[in-house]
C-alpha cells in the first residue's frame, strides 16, 4: 500500500535551474533502526532525519547535524518530542565554543514525512 510519493525528498544532482551543474546533492541512505526510518544527508556536513510512523503517517521526531568547514565545527541536536532543540559552533583549532544555544520550541503537529524537504528549516 502506498502511503504517499514525494519529489521533495530527494533532490537532483544536476538541476536544470543551475544549467546541469553539480549542486552538491546526493541521494541520502536509508535504514530503520529500532522502528525509525532515518534519512542520513551528506550535502554541507552531515545531517540526520528520524521519522517515526505513527496513525498512518511519518512524523519527524529527531534531527541532528554536524559541520565542519575547516576551521570551525557546528554541532546541532533537535529533539522535536521534548523541544530540546542544541546547538554548538567550536573553533577546532583552540576548543572555544564561540556559540552555545539551548532552547525549547515546540512543534505541533510534528513535521510529516510527506511535507519533508531537507534543509528548507533553519531549525531542522
Amino acid at each position: 500500500e502506498l502511503l504517499f510519493s514525494s519529489t521533495e525528498i530527494i533532490e537532483a544532482m544536476y538541476p536544470t535551474e543551475k544549467n546541469g551543474a553539480y549542486n552538491g546533492s546526493q541521494i541520502p541512505d536509508v535504514s530503520i533502526e529500532k522502528g525509525k526510518l532515518q534519512l542520513d544527508f551528506y550535502s554541507n556536513g552531515n545531517s540526520r532525519y528520524e521519522f517515526i510512523y505513527n496513525h498512518g503517517k511519518f512524523e519527524l521526531t529527531h534531527f541532528s547535524y554536524v559541520h565542519w568547514d575547516g576551521k570551525k565545527i557546528t554541532e546541532t541536536e533537535f529533539n522535536l518530542l521534548t523541544g530540546k532543540y542544541s546547538k554548538q559552533v567550536e573553533i577546532q583549532e583552540t576548543s572555544e565554543v564561540i556559540e552555545n544555544i539551548k532552547k525549547e520550541v515546540r512543534i505541533r503537529p510534528l513535521p510529516l514525512l510527506k511535507d519533508f524537504k531537507p534543509f528548507e528549516n533553519e531549525l531542522y
